[in-house]
This record gives structure tokens, sequence and C-alpha cells, in this order.
């Protein structure tokens, strides 16, 4: 038998990879259809039906391992296992309590999302705009999986922004489950998030720089697990005793997980330097360095020219006003929060917080300077 045989059928053995077959993921309209019975179970008092199919949701070992990546550490497993076994022992009036749904939460929406949607995690995406920012990271360091859409369930009543959520609801093959806020139980690796909007040339650099590092690392990693799996695999002869092969067995295992996580890992950290890449050669082209405020306002009124005391001072205070538009702009279209749609609601508060660790920032920089200059007359 060939190594690369081997290797698969020990992984086969022991669980590391299915060739079962299960259903395909019957998408958000069954995912909102499940929530919708739990709502009807809610409403008319029917608490037996509505406990079971709350139960439903919280997955055991195999389902967890479904929704998460094959090299997920079984530590990692063993820790989500325990925290839902937790949460399937709470008494029935916290279940009831949870999945407590009213009449007038009439709105279910399931918004769905692929691993690579929330590594991009564009503005105005679906992935920017309702899932929690704890999840991004298990996307960035491959625990969630990428051939599997994970959802935000929200449930609200018309035209309210305040919702019912239930995070990263999955399809496991045969039922819908819910891993919840694993941020709260597990530690994601490092994802070494991209800086924020706005950031420094120097640390857009640096995070360049950073990612560089971390690929030299990741392929460190994988030329180690492929030597630790040839040793093992050398190592087994005929007439070996079970210690030693159990042993040679584990030190596979081990090595085989390592192996498959560097091969999910670094494409996607060799795509996401490409993207850093072509953002660092950006870096020298003027664009006014304007955030991109500048193509959904009008352009300001000419300025007289304001002779400042030396002219990042003035670029910085010139983004700042343009800043304050485009705040102005969005205050203004939430005045009248009954005529928007919720998602109109989301999005343009998004927009507003946004704007505004913007002006901070800007004007942090702005203050700074100017003191520096006052001290120097």
């Amino acid at each position: 038998m060939n190594g690369r045989r081997w290797c698969f059928t020990l992984l086969l053995c022991c669980g590391l990879i299915s060739t079962g077959l299960s259903a395909p993921d019957p998408g958000k309209k069954s995912l909102e259809a499940f929530f919708g019975a739990l709502r009807q179970h809610s409403i008319s008092g029917n608490s037996t039906e509505l406990l079971k199919l709350a139960k439903s949701t919280f997955p055991n070992r195999d389902s967890i391992k479904k929704g998460l990546s094959d090299h997920v550490p079984d530590s990692s497993i063993e820790k989500l296992v325990q925290w839902y076994t937790g949460g399937l022992a709470s008494s029935d009036e916290d279940f009831l309590r949870f999945f407590n749904f009213t009449s007038a939460q009439s709105e279910i929406t399931a918004y769905p999302a692929t691993v690579e949607d929330l590594i991009s995690n564009l503005k105005d995406s679906t992935a920017y705009l309702h899932f929690p920012r704890g999840v991004h990271p298990f996307a960035h360091d491959s625990t969630l999986r990428d051939d599997t859409t994970y959802y935000e369930v929200l449930i609200n009543e018309p035209g309210k922004a305040t919702s019912h959520r239930f995070d990263l609801l999955y399809w496991d093959g045969e039922a819908w489950k819910m891993l919840g806020g694993i941020w709260s139980v597990l530690q994601a690796e490092d994802p070494l998030i991209a800086p924020p909007l706005g950031a420094s040339a120097e640390a857009q650099r640096q995070h360049l720089k950073e990612l560089k590092e971390r690929l030299i690392l990741y392929q460190q990693s994988a030329k180690k697990a492929e030597a630790d799996l040839a040793t093992a695999m050398a190592g087994v002869k005929d007439n070996l005793d079970p210690d030693t092969l159990a042993d040679l067995i584990n030190r596979s295992l081990e090595a085989s997980k390592l192996s498959l996580a560097m091969q999910t890992k670094i494409p996607k950290l060799e795509e996401r330097i490409k993207r850093q890449n072509v953002t660092v050669a950006m870096l020298d082209i003027d664009f006014g360095k304007l955030t991109g405020f500048d193509q959904i306002l009008p352009a300001a009124p000419p300025q007289q020219p304001a002779k400042p005391p030396n002219e990042q001072l003035a670029l910085l205070k010139r983004e700042l006003r343009f800043l304050e538009i485009a705040k102005s702009s969005t205050v203004k279209s939430l005045k009248d929060p009954a005529a928007l749609t919720r998602d109109e609601l989301i999005k343009l508060t998004s927009e507003l917080l946004e704007v505004d660790q913007l002006i901070a920032a800007k004007q942090k920089k702005i203050d700074t300077l100017e003191a520096e200059f006052a001290s120097k007359k």
C-alpha cells in the first residue's frame, strides 16, 4: 500500500474524513421555515414540541465535527461538547425563556455567508452587516469549513431593529444545528486581521510583512508534518507490539491533522498576501486619501488657501471635513427611521459608527500635530 493510500485509509478509519452521503444544505428558506415552526409552537404554548425542536439544534460530537474543519484539535471539540452538554442540561424553563417568541415577532430572516464571505468581509455585505465580529477570526484561522454555509437568524417585529438573534446555524447533512457563540469557548489562532479603514501606509506595510512571516511559519509546519508522517509510516512493520503500534498511529494522526490544516491555510494566506500586495502598491497613487466617501458625496466647495503650519495638517483637516459631510448625510437619512426598512436601518447605523470612528481617529491626529506646533512656538 503506497503512502498516500495508507494515509487516506488511516484517516477514514479514525473518522477524520467520511465517504458517507448526506443531504445537501436545503438553504435559507428551509431554515426560516424551521424557525417559523419554533415560533408557532412558542405562540401556541406547545412546550413539548418547542423543547424538542429547540434541543435538536444543539450539536453532538459528530455534528460539531461536521460544522468545523477536519483539522480542528480534539481538545477544541471536547470543549464544545462539554459546552453544549451543559446547555442541554438547562432547565425546561430556561429553554422556553431563550426560545420565547411573540406573535408580533413575525419577521424571520436567515442571512447566509461562506468562509470566503467572512474573510473578505466586504462593506455592505451580509457577512459585514449581520455576522458578529467574534465569528470572523474562526474563518481566518480555518476553524470553519470552506464547504459549509453558515447562517445568522434574526427574528423581530417589522420595522424594528431590535432582533432575537441566533448565531452560526449550519446544516450537518441531516438537520439544522447551531454552533452559537463559539468565540466565548474557543480562542482562534491569531488571524492577523487587516488594518482598519483609514489606517496609515506604515500599518498596511507592516500587515503585509506579518502575513509573509506567517506564511513562512505555515510552510515550515507543512514540511514538519510531512516529515513526521513519513517517519511514522516508515516505522509501521509486521509483528509490532501493540503499544508501539498505538504510538505510531497517534503520531500519524497528529501529523495528518497538521498537514490537513496547512493544506487549507497556506492557499488562503497566499491569496491574502496577493490582495495586500495590491493594497500596498496602491499607496503611492494619490486618490485624495479620502477613504471612498468622495465617490458618494458632491464635491466640496472650493476653499481659499489656508496657509497651515505644514501640508500634513492641512490634508488631515481636509479629510476631516469630508468625513463630517459624510456623517451629516447619514444622520439626515436616519432622522425618520420609520420610513426605513430594517436592512436600511442596519446599514446606515453601521456607516454612522464607522464614520464616527474615522472622525475620532482623524481628530486625534490633528490635535497631536497642533500640540506639537504649539510647543515649538
